[in-house]
């Protein structure tokens, strides 16, 4: 009911660029856990699902580090939890589940060459170097003017050359995720 492909390059992105409060991340409150912020869209001709993520603000922030004390995730792809209880993770220490526990997300983990190979091709092509500090490039010159006159007409408005750090920063974070 599903392309295979499809989620695990879902899966893939996910995982590269930390998406650290989605689809992989089950928050549990007393005996009930769950993930959130994306959707099933069932496709009318084909019945296939479609994974549909939203609320992705929290992207990037844990690549390099537990940046957000909220969201990191407490394994990586592919571990198997053999607990699947919740239990206390993160600074806030707020119970989790593991996603390899839940039966659908636990499958798409048993297609590691598939997800590898998905990873590889984010990695050497949209994430590699030359095309996503391009894209970045681009979109800071599109921008920078706005943000330039967004600090002269607003007192909560960042300058311009802290705008620039933080595209920096996200050059670095994704030289981390690449590797």
């Amino acid at each position: 009911r599903m392309d295979i492909e499809e989620i695990l390059t879902y899966a893939a992105i996910d995982r590269t660029i930390r998406i650290d409060d989605g689809a992989f991340h089950w928050y549990c409150f007393g005996i009930e856990c769950s993930s959130h912020n994306f959707y099933w869209y069932e496709q009318p001709t084909t019945c296939k699902m479609h994974l549909i993520p939203w609320d992705l603000d929290n992207a990037f922030e844990n690549i390099a580090s537990n940046a957000n004390p909220v969201t990191p995730i407490a394994d990586e792809w592919g571990e198997q939890s053999n607990n699947c209880q919740a239990f206390p993770y993160g600074q806030w220490g707020l119970e989790q589940w593991s996603a390899a526990c839940d039966k659908l997300t636990g499958t798409w983990v048993s297609y590691e060459d598939l997800y590898q190979e998905k990873r590889n091709e984010f990695i050497n092509g949209p994430l590699s170097i030359s095309e996503a500090d391009a894209m970045i490039d681009l979109w800071a010159q599109q921008i920078e003017e706005a943000t330039q006159e967004a600090k002269e007409t607003h007192n909560d408005a960042i300058s311009v050359g802290l705008w620039q750090n933080r595209i920096n920063d996200l050059k670095y974070l994704l030289s981390v995720a690449r590797n």
